[in-house]
C-alpha cells in the first residue's frame, strides 16, 4: 500500500552560507527549508470513482509546498565525541518548526507544529 498523503520531501539550505557577509554572527546551524507533498491522493496517478462497482468518495488532489526552518546539527559546536556522533545521526531527520503551507487550490495555511 502506498501512503502519497503522508508524505513529505525536504530540502535544507543553509541560511548563513547564502549571506554575503560571511562574518555574520547569524547561527551557523539554522536552516531555511523547503519542503514539497500532496493530499487527497487514493491512486498513483488519478483518483478512481469505484471500485468492484462501488462508488469512491471524490476527493480533490492538491500539491502541497512547505517553507519552514530546520537545524544542521553537525554545525553545532562540540568537542564531545558522543554527541558529534549523535548530531551527525539526528541530521537525517527534519526538526519540528512552524511551517508556511501553500497549495494547488491558492491557500496559505499556517501549521504550529510540521515535519
Amino acid at each position: 500500500m502506498k501512503d502519497y498523503n503522508g508524505q513529505t520531501y525536504w530540502a535544507s539550505f543553509n541560511i548563513k552560507s547564502l549571506l554575503l557577509n560571511h562574518e555574520s554572527k547569524f547561527p551557523a546551524w539554522l536552516n531555511f527549508a523547503f519542503g514539497y507533498g500532496a493530499t487527497g491522493m487514493t491512486g498513483g496517478f488519478y483518483n478512481a470513482t469505484e471500485h468492484n462497482g462501488k462508488p469512491i468518495p471524490h476527493y480533490e488532489r492538491q500539491r502541497q509546498f512547505y517553507f519552514s526552518l530546520d537545524v544542521d546539527f553537525t554545525k553545532i559546536p562540540t568537542n564531545n565525541k558522543f554527541l558529534k556522533y549523535t548530531f551527525k545521526v539526528l541530521n537525517i531527520f527534519k526538526l519540528p518548526f512552524p511551517t508556511v503551507e501553500y497549495n494547488t487550490g491558492n491557500e496559505w495555511k499556517w501549521h504550529w507544529i510540521y515535519f
